[in-house]
């Protein structure tokens, strides 16, 4: 790994032990990026449900055993839209853009 790239890792590490992570994000208008409300990952996609960031299937059932990830892609994008659980990306602070019906699935 190289030099610059280890350092940012490192601190991240250093924020999220700090507790700090979320705030510098916000403090410096970072909208598009998410912490994984299970494991602490970085993300810009991933699961939204009920306003909490997952960054993957496990993630996202680990904190909420009772979804159905086989029901989820059967939903039409109506249900999707209407749905709190919904796979996403995140371009700024405020935006919602679910994927399409055939790309529920993480990746």
């Amino acid at each position: 790994m190289n030099h610059p790239v280890t350092m940012a890792l490192l601190l991240v590490k250093e924020l999220r032990e700090l507790d700090l992570l979320e705030d510098v994000i916000l403090a410096n208008d970072i909208g598009c990026l998410r912490i994984c409300a299970h494991c602490g990952k970085l993300m810009n996609t991933g699961w939204s449900c009920a306003d909490s960031p997952y960054c993957s299937d496990r993630c996202l059932q680990a904190d909420n055993p009772d979804i159905d990830l086989d029901e989820l892609v059967n939903r039409t994008d109506a249900e999707l839209d209407a749905s709190d659980v919904f796979w996403t990306t995140w371009e700024d602070s405020t935006s919602r853009t679910p994927h399409s019906n055939s790309s529920v699935r993480c990746p």
